[in-house]
């Protein structure tokens, strides 16, 4: 007998029926998931305060004013600072000798700077005179700090952070909600803390270019997987951030390699007398590059990437500043720790800022440059602007998000002056230029502000953006509460979910047969 015609289409029925009651589950567990994951999920808000500076190769005094630079009348819960040229570079850097004084500066002026709420002096030691620079020690302060900050690897692998004993901690723990802001500020009115409100998570320095991060010391334990990458957009990926190893990472033998990389070997140098131009050469090569800092708070990863791109106002810079930050984007990688889903790259992070100096320059002559400045015109300005250029879709930062500038161009000036450099000399003058900016990327990031700070120190004026960043909270109180919903339950959605799936089919299957019949 004949198998009836609709014999060969079961064998397809059942599989597209097999399909579909496989499939399910699956939806079923991922609205589970979701519904799950809102019980025991808060949103709240957190404070970040991101700055950059060139400064130009100055030591700043110890009791430099960044009170206005780091907006302390407006407290934020997290201050990422980044510096470029912090240090003079010359041959005897590139031998493996490195001046530590301006980086101790820094850190003894940020920490006096952020904790102006601790113990009055009658109470709290004050360096507010340093010693002359040829016999600088770092003040109390900054050797205090070392007590503050998280225990780091001395390897070549990258930190990690691990949660502090919360009951160690209790008082912080109740100042949480909303990622506090005023809370420190009562208890420190109630009692005079030793204690400094804010923390320094981390720092690291390449050459010139330096990233300082600083924490409010109650949020301090709800941040894990801190790791460092550095990028030398001439040499690559620096897979260890010891500083020992950053040390010696441009030594004698580095020089070696840049000399053949850059294929210099047709200029009139000599090695061992230090050649002036292959000096300069080496020096500005390895200015540039980045430092990125990766950390998760509470629940929600965060990068932060200082960097220096290439300088230079002809025609085609721009193109290598480009090249600059794409090789950055591209060639940072933080070293996994061993957990499912810490991010390995920038772009996987959630919540994403980079600042420095970016370098990026006017389309535009000098004079009109000037002209422009004096009435004031930032959108014309703006019009000219390179990057302005690259956060356009299908380039270098499409995607990435820079507030308003409503403020003069932030390069070149006269060092401790208000005036532009002169232009006397054609040759040695610089149409000014927004060159340092503050960039974001990612949902949850909302600017409050962006503005300069009218500091004379260096050629350059340092720049602020001001941030409120949504940050994910596991609630262990509603997690506990969330796992009462049992496997049974569970299980019991998935079977009404088949059944629901199935009936239809089974009528569809029994009419099928009937017609074979």
């Amino acid at each position: 007998m004949a198998a009836p015609p609709g014999c060969p289409r079961t064998p397809r029925m059942a599989g597209h029926q097999d399909g579909q009651t496989m499939a399910a589950p699956s939806r079923l567990r991922r609205q589970n998931s979701e519904i799950l994951r809102a019980q025991y999920i808060d949103v709240r808000e957190l404070r970040i305060c991101a700055g950059t500076w060139n400064v130009g190769t100055k030591c700043p005094p110890s009791d430099l004013d960044i009170h206005e630079w780091l907006d302390i009348d407006e407290p934020a819960d997290i201050y990422v600072i980044g510096f470029q040229e912090i240090i003079s570079l010359g041959v005897g850097y590139m031998i493996g000798t490195e001046d530590n004084r301006p980086v101790a500066v820094w850190e003894h002026i940020i920490h006096e700077t952020l904790n102006k709420m601790c113990p009055d002096k009658s109470e709290f030691k004050c360096h507010s005179d340093s010693p002359p620079p040829a016999r600088f020690i770092p003040p109390d302060c900054v050797i205090a700090m070392d007590s503050e900050l998280l225990s780091e690897s001395n390897n070549d692998s990258d930190e990690e952070l691990h949660l502090l004993d919360s009951s160690k901690s209790s008082t912080s723990a109740r100042c949480l909600q909303p990622l506090d802001l005023a809370c420190d500020v009562n208890i420190d009115n109630r009692v005079k803390r030793k204690r400094p409100q804010y923390v320094q998570l981390i720092s690291r320095q390449m050459v010139g270019l330096f990233l300082s991060v600083w924490v409010r010391r109650s949020l301090q334990k709800h941040i894990q997987n801190l790791r460092v990458s550095i990028v030398d957009v001439l040499l690559g990926n620096k897979a260890s951030d010891n500083s020992d190893d950053i040390l010696f990472y441009y030594s004698c033998s580095s020089i070696f390699q840049l000399y053949h990389t850059w294929e210099l070997r047709e200029l009139p140098v000599k090695l061992h007398g230090a050649d002036t131009l292959l000096t300069s050469v080496i020096i500005m090569a390895i200015l540039q590059g980045s430092i990125s800092v990766s950390m998760s708070i509470h629940d929600t990863h965060f990068c932060f990437v200082c960097c220096h791109l290439t300088s230079g106002e002809k025609t085609g810079d721009e193109l290598k500043r480009n090249a600059n930050a794409e090789k950055i984007l591209r060639k940072t990688v933080f070293n996994p720790v061993g957990r499912v889903g810490v991010p390995q790259r920038i772009h996987d992070h959630e919540r994403i800022i980079l600042l420095g100096d970016l370098n990026y320059r006017l389309n535009l002559s000098y004079e009109m440059t000037h002209k422009l400045i004096s009435k004031q015109d930032w959108d014309g300005l703006f019009e000219k602007d390179q990057l302005k250029r690259e956060l356009g879709k299908g380039c270098t930062f499409d995607g990435w998000i820079e507030g308003s500038i409503s403020f003069a161009p932030t390069y070149k000036y006269e060092f401790n002056s208000k005036k532009y450099v002169s232009d006397a000399s054609k040759s040695g003058r610089r149409t000014p230029a927004w060159c340092d900016r503050i960039l974001s990327y990612g949902k949850g990031t909302r600017l409050l502000s962006y503005k300069r700070a009218e500091l004379t120190l260096s050629d350059h004026r340092p720049v602020t953006a001001f941030y409120i960043s949504e940050v994910e909270v596991l609630v262990h109180r509603k997690f506990q509460r969330a796992l009462k919903f049992t496997n049974a339950e569970v299980e019991d959605n998935l079977l009404l979910g088949k059944e629901a799936i199935l009936k239809p089919l089974s009528c569809e299957t029994g009419n099928a047969m009937t017609n074979w019949i």
